[in-house]
């Protein structure tokens, strides 16, 4: 999170409400001189709180992937919160497809007051739709909130 205030406290209870409340939570605050760290800490049990100076959003999500210690990890932004049940979605799909390591599903796009402004069906992506050639530049990945990622693919 980077100064999101406002939109913290529904991103924090929507994930402490999946389905099943085994998961590590960590939020890194990315050097947040708003309301942030107040927000935060009456969750303080139930979640791992990291502070740093302003570093930017790509070095604090690594940052994050390095604390982590779970198989699967999920970046959810600090202005995405998840939908009920995305957990036991996300664990069904695993369990339905043992061989993937990436998982991510169609997501609701929002306004500041959360209102929905349109639902986003993701297609079934693969490798070669993700990655463009060289030559054709046909490029289509728009993933969107909620990915689940094995660690693997960090790596």
């Amino acid at each position: 999170t980077y100064n999101r205030s406002s939109f913290l406290k529904e991103t924090i209870e929507s994930v402490l409400a999946q389905d099943d409340g085994a998961i590590e939570y960590l939020i890194l605050d990315d050097g947040s001189t708003d309301e942030t760290r107040a927000i935060i800490e009456p969750y303080r049990p139930c979640l791992s709180y990291h502070y740093h100076d302003n570093v930017g959003e790509t070095i604090t999500v690594n940052r994050g992937i390095s604390i982590a210690k779970g198989e699967w990890i999920a970046i959810v932004n600090s202005d995405d919160p998840l939908l009920p049940g995305w957990l036991f979605t996300m664990r069904t799909a695993i369990a339905e497809n043992p061989k993937a390591k990436l998982f991510y599903p169609d997501w609701l796009r929002i306004d500041a007051k959360g209102h929905i402004l349109a639902v986003v069906k993701q297609p079934d992506y693969s490798i070669f739709k993700m990655i463009p050639c060289q030559t054709c530049y046909n490029f289509n990945c728009n993933i969107g909130p909620g990915m689940l990622i094995h660690r693997d693919l960090y790596k």
